[in-house]
């Protein structure tokens, strides 16, 4: 046919054969869900379910931490920036360690009784007695390995020189520290926010003790112990043991090593390596008793010789007591019941940089450690307690109270020296101070915690662009099922995430994000951010459960507080927002419905912002100053515009915009409460978040064809052509949602 075609042309004759060829290709892609990601039956995805808010750096090691030097702000008898022996004045006795298991076995040393180890300071700690909804994997230790530390306020401490005193001690100015170096120094970048711990009651067998201080200091600490201003490193003093050649330091009388540090290992054995091991002085008894006169009737002057656990006799106490002395800690040869505590050699070089630093200039923390501070429910530092009860390895139980603390490095008690900010924070330091009574203060946790969410800085209150003048009291943090099981309660519908682990199921933990902010001003806000790169527009609606409670001021009344969320490209001109007035639990509800109210729940359609955008642009309002208002309520939205303050009803929702924000891609997010009032009368409450995430995903499926053609008419014409069709929706198996044709 197509050959007799192209004869009919004029001046065309040919007898070549036509051919046609059509191929084509159908496919339509029929999408589904996994059920794991299906929430209240609806598909979900997750912006941030907050189970990984927050990480911690742990310092519960003891074998981090090392003797501190003096904390300037105790001083001393002479000028405090004078190098001096008067540095090591009422330094009190302090041990630190981890009971070692060897004492629950039954390999502990003889004349120790079930009794020693049933002492409420010496027991072995299990997880499950402080963590009860922590599942274990098979295999994993059910032991909780706490960080001991046992201070003696009325017992001379190491390199405590005080004259005319045998004890050394004024009671009144005791102290005692320790100090570590951190590996995470850049703090705000890290966003390390609080100095977070786990504290048994110090006061059970006790209850005359007044208690005392607990300090923390993070910064630049002198590693200069025995402040001469020399470094001391026994690796570098005459293997001989001749030291009548080394010049003594002023003041102190120490003598240090003449050579440059270059390696921090001892190369010496046997006498050699005992010549060298003998602390921080430079001194071994001998030479204590000849030098420090006013001690020589004492057989270690310096109080800093060290004896092995398993080498020593009594209680666990006393086998610790002298467990952190420096002179004879590294021997070159172990046996079961004689070892070393280090093998390296002691220097006054704590991170170990071959430089000693000498600058002092850190933020300080002060915690008040007394049964009246513990008591107090109204403690801000305390944001969780818990009891348990124990049966001891003697038969007795007993009741044991723990408290979790919680220092916002955002507010130090003091500021030592220059530091300005926490981009450099070398070493922390923990001291005790103003005890009066033998105390044990054991930690089963001691972290710096770090958080994925940061606090906004600016003001969020058009009004008042000054946040630093408003005296609000704003603290982030966590609540969560594994540390907080008797305060927290899950979130209705959620369920636990659960591992198989060596046919072993593992649940996972479920926490909130905390914002607790204190004399909100009227018309305030505050909030924590962080960048994210989210496309929202496969989804129909976005949700996030809110509860609301009293802070630590009564008196907060239902709708008073807005829960919020802003995204967009920024915080300042392209955002929506959406609010939600709370409605404020009281009690002790374990009842997911009244704890996580459902008129608090942020339920949004996405269309919503669709729509204020366009609303927005027939508005011309792009480029108001201030974002524009509209309400919805039951999820539909009415298109007049509200203002921002205008009475809310529990339930509903506000959503606002501010120039040319994109759903389709978000790059920030912040979550916050809002004080709704506007007579000028400031709150207090918190607030948890939990479960922010996209719901009701649109996944219908779209449908691709492809057609090719190829014709040759005759041999005057060769034609081909190719055409495609894809609908939204459309894409490859392996392709997600957000993947799939637009």
């Amino acid at each position: 046919f197509l050959t007799r075609l192209a004869n009919k042309l004029p001046n065309i004759d040919t007898d070549v054969p036509s051919n046609l060829s059509v191929r084509g290709e159908f496919a339509y892609l029929l999408p589904g869900s996994p059920k794991a990601s299906d929430f209240a039956g609806e598909a979900t995805s997750y912006i941030d379910d907050f189970e990984g808010t927050q990480n911690a750096i742990d310092l519960l090691a003891p074998q981090s931490w090392f003797l501190s030097s003096r904390p300037l702000e105790l001083g001393v008898d002479a000028n405090e920036d004078n190098n001096g022996i008067e540095n090591g004045y009422d330094r009190a006795q302090l041990n630190w360690y981890t009971v070692d298991p060897i004492f629950y076995s039954s390999q502990r040393p003889g004349g120790m009784s079930d009794d020693d180890i049933s002492d409420l300071y010496t027991r072995r700690v299990f997880i499950d007695g402080i963590f009860p909804q922590i599942d274990l994997v098979q295999g994993q230790s059910t032991i909780i390995n706490t960080l001991d530390l046992v201070y003696y306020p009325t017992e001379r401490g190491p390199y405590n020189f005080r004259p005319n005193s045998q004890n050394g001690v004024d009671t009144n100015n005791a102290w005692a520290g320790i100090t570590r170096q951190l590996t995470s120094t850049d703090f705000e970048q890290a966003n390390v926010e609080y100095i977070e711990f786990w504290l048994q009651d110090p006061f059970l067998d006790n209850p005359t003790n007044t208690g005392g201080k607990l300090t923390f200091n993070l910064g630049n600490i002198s590693e200069d112990v025995l402040k001469d201003g020399r470094k001391q490193y026994e690796n570098g003093l005459p293997e001989d043991g001749d030291i009548s050649f080394l010049p003594q330091t002023p003041s102190w009388q120490t003598v240090v090593p003449q050579n440059q540090s270059l390696i921090y290992a001892f190369s010496s054995l046997g006498q050699e390596r005992t010549n060298q091991d003998v602390g921080l002085d430079g001194y071994d008894d001998v030479e204590e008793v000849s030098v420090f006169t006013n001690f020589s009737s004492l057989e270690d002057p310096s109080n800093d010789n060290y004896t092995y656990f398993l080498n020593a006799e009594g209680n666990i106490f006393e086998r610790y007591k002298r467990y952190n002395g420096q002179q004879g800690n590294s021997p070159d040869t172990f046996t079961n019941t004689n070892r070393g505590l280090t093998t390296q050699p002691d220097v006054e070089d704590i991170n170990r940089d071959n430089t000693m630093n000498t600058i002092n200039s850190y933020f300080e923390y002060e915690v008040d450690v007394t049964p009246v501070s513990l008591s107090d429910v109204n403690n801000q530092l305390i944001v969780d307690r818990k009891e348990e009860n124990v049966t001891l390895p003697n038969g007795n139980t007993a009741d044991i109270k723990w408290y979790q603390f919680r220092i916002p490095l955002t507010t130090p008690t003091n500021t030592i020296g220059s530091i300005k900010d926490f981009r450099s924070i070398r070493f922390t330091r923990l001291f005790l101070k103003d005890f009066s009574e033998k105390t044990i203060l054991r930690f089963a946790t001691l972290d710096l915690v770090r958080s994925d969410w940061r606090r906004y800085k600016l003001s969020l209150d058009i009004n008042d662009p000054n946040i630093d003048d408003d005296g609000t009291d704003f603290n982030v943090g966590v609540i969560g099922l594994q540390e907080n099981e008797g305060n927290y309660v899950i979130p209705p519908g959620v369920e636990l995430e659960q591992l198989n682990n060596n046919n072993t199921i593992v649940r996972q933990n479920e926490q909130s994000l905390v914002l607790n902010a204190c004399d909100l001003e009227a018309e305030d806000s505050r909030g924590v951010y962080k960048n994210i790169n989210v496309d929202m527009r496969q989804f129909n609606k976005l949700r996030m459960f809110i509860h609301a409670e009293e802070g630590d001021t009564p008196g907060l009344t239902d709708g008073e507080a807005i829960g919020f969320i802003r995204m967009g490209n920024d915080f300042t001109q392209n955002y929506y927002q959406i609010e939600v007035p709370l409605q404020v639990s009281s009690g002790n509800s374990v009842d997911p419905s009244e704890v996580w109210p459902e008129v608090n729940e942020i339920n949004l359609p996405i269309e919503v912002l669709e729509k204020i955008k366009s609303l927005g642009i027939a508005n011309a309002s792009l480029g108001n100053i201030a974002p524009t208002f509209y309400d919805v309520i039951d999820g539909v939205l009415d298109v007049n515009s509200v203002a921002e303050f205008s009475p809310y009803t529990l339930g509903q929702q506000r959503v606002a915009i501010k120039g040319n924000p994109n759903f389709g891609d978000v790059r920030v997010l912040m979550v916050g409460i809002k004080n709704s009032r506007q007579d000028n009368i400031d709150i207090c409450t918190e607030a948890w978040f939990n479960e922010l995430r996209l719901s009701d995903m649109d996944n219908e499926g779209g449908w691709a064809a492809v057609v090719s053609m190829d014709t040759n008419i005759a041999d005057f014409m060769n034609i081909s052509a190719t055409g495609r069709q894809s609908t939204a929706g459309f894409g490859t198996i392996e392709q997600g949602p957000n993947e799939r044709s637009r």
